[in-house]
């Protein structure tokens, strides 16, 4: 199978990544508010048009991953992909971060309200339900409802084995906690599952939003202890 490029950008804290399609561009996330100048200055350096960017893929609607959401649509006119749980957050420019489920994700969840994680709304353009792939956009892969850190999270997922998971998964390097494993989910047992639907489709690496890229048997290692 021909690998598809792609890149990561970091923006903030946040990893976004730039899929080649044979037309353009698929941006998976936009990163956080008042970081979106990181993106439009690796389309500069690349001399990647802003028109080429023909997608904009949010795998779930927190502020770490839509905070240039809007603006990207405005300047580049990129449709708005995700899934159809998630649009009431994207259209009103805020969603809630879920419930830890380990020592540092509790942590954060504490500090958390004393900020409001908000963005500026946008409308989404594309729906995904359970599945949509992407063939027609230029891409060998699907997009996959893959739930557990938002009841409307989704993954890309490339036919070469890889797949962009935003938070479903994350490599972190912290204490007491394992690789693979995210900090927060509105749901562990769906969580759990979505792990097991990237191993049963032959997915080979991870790329999380937040931390280093993985083979997906750390994840396997994960499921059989039963973490999660």
């Amino acid at each position: 199978m021909k690998s598809t490029e792609f890149f990561k950008i970091k923006v903030g804290y946040t990893n976004c990544f730039l899929v080649e399609a044979e037309n353009g561009y698929i941006l998976i996330d936009s990163g956080l508010p008042g970081e979106i100048d990181i993106l439009f200055n690796f389309f500069k350096d690349r001399e990647i048009p802003l028109d080429s960017i023909r997608y904009l893929v949010l795998t779930h609607t927190h502020y770490d991953h839509t905070g240039g959401a809007a603006l990207i649509k405005e300047k580049t006119e990129a449709k708005i992909i995700i899934h159809k749980d998630e649009v009431e957050n994207l259209e009103s420019g805020y969603s809630a971060i879920p419930r830890g489920v380990n020592l540092w994700g509790k942590v954060a969840e504490k500090f958390s309200i004393l900020v409001r994680h908000s963005y500026n709304p946008v409308k989404a353009d594309i729906l995904v339900e359970d599945e949509l792939d992407l063939k027609g956009m230029g891409v060998d892969g699907i997009i996959l409802h893959t739930p557990g850190h938002t009841k409307g999270s989704i993954s890309l997922i490339l036919a070469s084995g890889e797949a962009f998971v935003g938070d479903l998964c994350m490599n972190v390097k912290l204490p007491f906690v394992k690789r693979g494993m995210t900090y927060f989910a509105e749901d562990k047992y769906l969580l759990r599952r979505s792990w097991l639907k990237l191993m049963d489709l032959g997915v080979k690496r991870i790329f999380p939003s937040h931390g280093k890229d993985f083979d997906v048997e750390y994840l396997r290692e994960l499921v059989n202890k039963g973490v999660g």
